[in-house]
């Protein structure tokens, strides 16, 4: 099961933010499908609080 899934399979109560420095096309798709906020590396450690 990749990260991805297993955020995806948790409560939606549970909020997550998946942190990548995966920039694939693919991957910023499958990301903004899954309703989760996207953050990429490297990202300001104030913008990540």
């Amino acid at each position: 099961m990749g990260k991805l899934d297993c955020v995806s399979s948790l409560p939606t109560s549970v909020p997550a933010v998946i942190l990548t420095g995966d920039t694939s096309l693919e991957r910023l798709r499958e990301v903004a499908a899954s309703g989760h906020l996207l953050l990429r590396k490297p990202d300001d450690a104030e913008r990540v609080r």
